[in-house]
């Protein structure tokens, strides 16, 4: 069952968000909330939901175990991610990440998202389904910003240069780890 707080379907978000920000490809789509607070340089995202993501063998014969994967562009070298969801199209995510960053690098940061199949079989690289990249300098944080977007394929095509943030992340169970997690390779 897809619980869905905010919207019904794709349609559904097009309309309330625009269609600029559900894409044609139908891959899915990612509720989060992001927030800026000026007098202690934190940003905070909160992953709510995933819907409808696409099967992983695209006969849709076998349901994803979808994780995501959250990075401040342009540091590659720091990523945190959520916990895998068991065999769900519309995982309900629930988790919080903090990012410690100055005001003044928020113009030349975009945050990027991307939605993994775990496969469970130890042998193969976990499947990207696909991604979610914002850059902030788009965006009016000085208010919470709640927002769905559609999930793009997979960029391989982004640049890697740039310095980095301290990252600190944070998850629905209290738990706090400090830089890298990577998604099972």
């Amino acid at each position: 069952m897809c619980v869905k707080p905010l919207l019904s379907s794709h349609k559904a978000a097009a309309a309330l968000y625009g269609s600029g920000q559900v894409h044609e490809e139908n891959l899915g789509s990612l509720q989060f909330s992001l927030e800026y607070d000026v007098d202690t340089s934190i940003l905070t995202l909160e992953l709510t939901q995933a819907f409808e993501l696409t099967s992983p063998d695209r006969n849709y014969t076998t349901l994803p175990n979808p994780y995501v994967v959250v990075r401040l562009l342009p540091d590659y070298s720091n990523q945190l991610q959520t916990h895998v969801q068991q065999q769900t199209c519309c995982p309900y995510l629930d988790e919080r990440f903090i990012f410690d960053v100055a005001s003044s690098e928020l113009a030349n940061r975009s945050l990027e998202m991307r939605i993994y199949h775990d496969r469970q079989d130890g042998g193969f690289r976990d499947e990207c389904i696909g991604q979610v990249t914002l850059a902030l300098d788009q965006l009016d944080l000085s208010t919470k910003c709640v927002m769905c977007k559609g999930i793009s394929a997979d960029d391989k095509q982004v640049g890697r240069a740039g310095r980095s943030a301290h990252l600190i992340g944070t998850c629905k169970g209290g738990s706090r780890w400090r830089g890298a997690k990577t998604p099972r390779r």
